[in-house]
């Protein structure tokens, strides 16, 4: 019952070469599946970064035109000989200056 056909493959050989055949390919097909998932993840994790990172960018910015008013007033107010009041005095009504 050991047959062989013309080509002197029997069923058993062409079994085997269509497990091994098959087993390549979903091993192949496996690892590509894994590699794409794994820079997918990489790829949605960079876009994250990347989203954090202009957050902060205009965080910063914000910040440095904030401090960069603050200097413009200080530098202004020197121009101007003003200095700094340690004790504001308030001064109290006693009687109407502008009553009729």
């Amino acid at each position: 019952m050991n047959r062989r056909n013309h080509h002197g493959f029997n069923k058993m050989s062409v079994r085997f070469f269509v497990v091994i055949l098959t087993t390549i390919f979903v091993l192949f097909y496996l690892t590509q599946s894994n590699q794409a998932a794994t820079k997918g993840y990489i790829v949605s994790s960079l876009e994250q970064q990347k989203k954090e990172l202009l957050e902060k960018n205009e965080s910063l910015q914000l910040e440095v035109s904030r401090l960069q008013s603050i200097n413009q007033i200080k530098q202004k107010a020197a121009s101007l000989n003003m200095v700094v009041v340690d004790e504001v005095n308030y001064l109290e009504e006693k009687g109407g200056l502008a009553k009729k």
